[in-house]
């Protein structure tokens, strides 16, 4: 057997963890900091991890027909609220995580256009986002020239 749901929920648990110590690192006055014109602001990073993520788990939600409460958008707004609605959405995705079992990750889910895509895939897709983002982040940190959080201790 491949990947198993509570792998999932173990990466996921850990690439939040890591995610959130970065993001908690900034700055409230670095919100709007962007290394250049035409790139997101530490703010916009943190809104498109949550918009991003709510967006996919409302996909699986919908597609699989679940006793959940499909996750809204959130709204925009200064760091710290940015920073809560992603600690609202990792939530409700581990929520999510949690009424999903092995046979849940192979069940196909329609994403519009005639595309569909595995629970598996959407889930795997979430997690690269965050991390890629988390990546972009730490590099901003170092284009002010600012030492980036540590995720872990050594």
């Amino acid at each position: 057997m491949g990947v198993r749901i509570d792998d999932f929920k173990a990466l996921k648990e850990m690439t939040d963890a890591g995610s959130l110590t970065v993001i908690d690192g900034i700055p409230a006055e670095a919100g709007v900091f962007r290394p250049q014109g035409g790139m997101m602001t530490f703010g916009e990073q943190v809104h498109h991890l949550s918009s991003v993520e709510r967006y996919i788990a409302a996909k699986i939600i919908d597609g699989l027909a679940l006793p959940l409460t499909r996750p809204e958008a959130d709204a925009a707004s200064p760091l710290d609220g940015l920073r809560g609605n992603l600690r609202e959405t990792l939530r409700m995705t581990q929520e999510l995580l949690n009424h999903l079992q092995d046979s849940s990750l192979d069940r196909m889910v329609p994403l519009g256009g005639g595309r569909e895509r595995s629970v598996r895939y959407l889930l795997q897709v979430m997690v690269e986002h965050q991390v890629h983002h988390r990546g972009q982040m730490v590099v901003y940190f170092r284009t002010m020239g600012t030492e980036p959080p540590r995720r872990w201790i050594d």
